[in-house]
């Protein structure tokens, strides 16, 4: 807008210009004109009637002669000045456009900025955590050497886990402890009154913490550095340690229950196989093993929670790890669904209400269909495994 606007200035300007260099010539020459009959000299006779002064009646004349002239730079100046105003409305118009797309786009980034800034500031507050506990921990005990550490392979499936920063993205995606405590409060009742409790995977310590604050013995392992310190610094008893290896390493019927969440899934069949045999052998009588993992028959489970980690390997439908439980010999084996979805996430059905009999049937026809469809998309997220020895 502004380089319209200076175009079409310099346009003016060099009409202006041309106007003036003739006008200017014309007008000099009845200055010349009007200045020769001042300095002539009249009789008195002129004198005494005024009007009739020659140099009256040249200003008269002059002022007739000269009035185009003046009407000229008139119109010139006044259609100057409309083609400006129209120029500055235009331009006032874009910027005011511009200042108000400027202050969306700063309310805009001034609400991210806070989100990024309250995002980022626990993130960076979490990652110096790490490294204090990193640090403690070195100078403890319980800190393996290079040598224990490289003795310690990993099966193939759970190096990814391993090779990313599991922790921040446990943080990011997993939800906050105490959204996981609310959750796995109900699995509490099968684990009063035992000892020597054994959670797999632990993670944050969740559970331990559930256990812990209820008087049950217990401990976990999980093979992220980053868990295990996190789980020390509540003062909880976890071992760095892969599943299979530690359970080979347990006397049989020794441990008084088994928690397992959200981990299954990081392993192969045959892995999860062997665990579920290994955990029978190592548990005492009438005591339970709950395996909690992510519901593939939803549709949005899978693809929200499922295939977003990298270290995830295989789902398990709920009729396949209920078949390995029961036929390695578990008792009393139950699927529990998990974590429904809002009614609001899921699809909307038709109102019957006043609708005619024919209408009606094909309503109720589209709403079943609705409801199967909420079902495959939007059914229960997680579910979990229930079985007792």
């Amino acid at each position: 807008m502004i380089v319209y606007y200076e175009d079409k200035q310099n346009d003016i300007e060099q009409i202006a210009d041309d106007l003036f260099l003739v006008s200017d010539k014309s007008f000099e020459r009845l200055q010349n004109i009007y200045s020769t009959f001042m300095r002539l000299d009249y009789p008195s006779a002129y004198i005494l009637d005024g009007s009739k002064h020659p140099k009256n009646i040249l200003k008269r004349l002059l002022r007739k002669l000269s009035h185009w002239y003046i009407k000229r730079l008139e119109d010139f100046g006044r259609q100057h000045l409309s083609i400006e105003k129209k120029l500055f409305t235009n331009l006032f118009d874009e910027i005011n456009q511009i200042r108000q797309q400027s202050q969306r786009s700063e309310q805009l980034a001034n609400a991210n900025g806070e989100f990024l800034k309250q995002f980022n500031k626990g993130m960076y507050i979490e990652r110096i955590n790490r490294i204090e506990r990193s640090l403690k921990d070195k100078h403890s005990n319980n800190f393996p050497t290079k040598q224990q550490r490289k003795n310690k392979e990993l099966p193939e499936e759970l190096k990814v886990a391993n090779s990313m920063d599991y922790y921040m993205f446990e943080n990011n995606f997993r939800g906050s402890e105490e959204v996981i405590k609310n959750r796995q409060n109900q699995y509490l009742k099968y684990f009063v009154n035992k000892s020597n409790v054994l959670d797999i995977g632990c993670g944050r310590g969740e559970f331990l913490e559930l256990l812990t604050n209820h008087n049950v013995e217990c401990y976990g392992i999980d093979i992220n550095p980053d868990m295990v310190l996190k789980g020390r610094e509540k003062d909880l008893k976890i071992i760095q340690e892969e599943a299979l290896s530690h359970l080979l390493s347990v006397e049989d019927e020794s441990l008084g229950g088994i928690f397992c969440s959200q981990l299954i899934e990081h392993l192969s069949p045959s892995a999860i196989s062997n665990l579920i045999e290994l955990s029978w052998n190592k548990l005492k009588k009438d005591s339970y093993f709950i395996c909690e993992t992510i519901n593939p028959c939803c549709v949005s489970a899978f693809i929200n929670s499922f295939i977003m980690d990298l270290s995830h390997v295989k789902p398990l439908h709920p009729a396949t790890l209920n078949f390995l439980f029961e036929s390695n010999h578990f008792e009393e084996v139950k699927v529990t669904f998990l974590t429904p979805h809002e009614e609001s996430a899921k699809l909307s059905k038709i109102s019957v209400q006043g609708l005619d009999e024919q209408h009606l049937r094909i309503s109720e026809l589209l709403n079943s269909n609705t409801e199967k469809l909420n079902q495959l998309l939007f059914g229960y997220q997680e579910y979990a495994v229930i079985a007792k020895k």
